[in-house]
């Protein structure tokens, strides 16, 4: 990946952390969440491509590109290439809908309707909110349904759109994926998961033996988001002595936080040139997770997570079987990392998406920019509502067949090598997940299991 890729990928990486820990803040999420801030990039991309002026330049800088060109190819990119299907090459099944729903007082440009469809798969259309939100809803639930097969269903709840609505945006994603090494079933057992609260509940856990990319981090400073030390492995080369030296890590004199990073690479197919896997980042300890949230930074997660790539024996091994679905509206978040403009009942400028008064009895005429000022007296005025997002995301043995526990290797007189050192990976509390892209480095997901049953809060649209 050249330098100007790398930092692409970086700003994405920042940005999908920004909105992840903006979405932490909202009051009724306590337990698990999982989102795709990728995805709700790339819809928001497909919507700028309706604005003009200020609106359409905050879109770009919120987003994190140097303008409104750069914006469009590269989240055209990602769409058309990262959040496509993949089954039916034996790659990992993602299914994904976005969609927007304009005021029907104000035509869209057919135009726009076809920048869409063509470049984002995505769908535009205009709705009756004054008069029919209701059908409105099972509009837009049976449209998602449609597009995500059936895997997303009741995008909208009664009464999340009404007569004040002028435009909405829908996006949703759901992602399930087949392991390069499945777990074996009959290996899963139910054991003990720690919850947030100080209670605990009994869950199917996977186990395996076999070997896995794995390291752990100590020492990290919360104050600069640093992590000073790589526990493992815990032997260093001499280099004065020519040998190795067996001696312990260095002591550390503060308290430190430590936690452990797994990477389980996804199956692709022949067709498919993705590279996903899973990132599970466990702190040792089991209230750890939201400071782990709160310091982890771009830069280390582009720095670290591609050096997973050496297996290391494992003692303990357990991991949560786990299904995560969330859906919440995103505008706060939005709001609150700069996204403004668009919201604004005056200020925004969606003139690039609109069809010229008595255009549809003739030849198209597009409006001209500043249009909104127009919509405005005559009481249209055509801005952002309601963005809602949905992510699924699921976690099983991908069972088939089980696999036998792997075999070290063997001398003449038949007795079984032992690694001297192995790593425990106990994931029986809180942690935090992602699902990447590993050859663009685009992070598709990020999500935390603090309820591997799927206690998700129902979040007001």
């Amino acid at each position: 990946m050249d330098h100007a890729h790398l930092q692409q990928a970086q700003e994405q990486t920042a940005y999908t952390l920004d909105l992840y820990k903006q979405v932490l803040k909202l009051e009724e999420l306590k337990d698990n969440a999982v989102m795709s801030p990728m995805s709700i990039a790339t819809a928001l991309a497909m919507t700028a491509g309706g604005c003009r002026g200020e609106t359409l330049a905050q879109f770009a800088a919120h987003l994190k590109h140097p303008d409104s060109e750069n914006m469009h190819q590269l989240s055209m990119q990602i769409n058309n290439s990262i959040f496509r299907e993949g089954s039916d090459s034996a790659g990992p099944y993602l299914a994904s809908a976005s969609g927007l729903w304009v005021d029907e007082r104000t035509p869209l440009n057919p135009k726009f309707r076809r920048f869409v469809k063509h470049n984002y798969g995505g769908e535009a259309q205009e709705a009756d909110f004054r008069t029919k939100a209701g059908e409105v809803c099972n509009e837009v639930n049976q449209w998602v349904g449609d597009q995500t097969r059936g895997k997303v269903s009741n995008m909208l709840p009664p009464g999340a759109v009404h007569g004040e609505t002028r435009m909405l945006l829908v996006n949703a994603l759901y992602f399930r994926g087949n392991w390069k090494e499945k777990f074996d079933i009959k290996q899963t057992k139910d054991k003990t998961f720690y919850l947030m609260n100080g209670q605990c509940m009994t869950v199917p856990m996977m186990r395996t033996q076999k070997k896995q990319y794995i390291k752990s981090y100590s020492n990290w400073s919360s104050s600069d988001a640093s992590f000073k030390q790589d526990l493992w492995p815990m032997y260093s080369f001499n280099e004065s002595h020519g040998a190795t030296d067996f001696a312990p890590p260095a002591v550390i004199t503060e308290q430190p936080f430590e936690f452990k990073v797994l990477r389980l690479p996804y199956k692709t197919g022949n067709k498919d040139h993705r590279q996903l896997s899973m990132y599970i980042l466990l702190p040792d300890r089991k209230d750890g997770l939201p400071e782990l949230e709160r310091n982890l930074d771009a830069a280390w997660l582009m720095r670290e997570l591609p050096t997973l790539t050496r297996f290391e024996p494992v003692g303990e091994f357990w991991l949560p079987r786990f299904k995560s679905s969330f859906k919440f509206p995103v505008n706060k978040p939005l709001q609150n990392l700069g996204l403004t403009t668009p919201f604004h009942e005056v200020k925004a400028d969606f003139s690039g998406m609109l069809e010229a008064p008595g255009a549809r009895s003739g030849r198209f005429t597009c409006v001209p920019g500043g249009c909104n000022s127009m919509i405005r007296t005559s009481g249209r005025r055509l801005y952002l509502s309601k963005v809602i997002h949905e992510a699924i995301v699921e976690v099983r043995e991908d069972g088939g067949e089980p696999v036998a526990a792997p075999v070290y290797g063997r001398s003449v007189s038949n007795c079984a090598i032992e690694p001297l050192y192995k790593m425990d990976f106990v994931a029986d509390h809180p942690f935090l997940y992602l699902i990447r892209e590993d050859a663009t480095g685009v992070v598709l997901f990020i999500g935390r299991c603090t309820h591997p049953k799927d206690a998700n809060p129902l979040l007001e649209l």
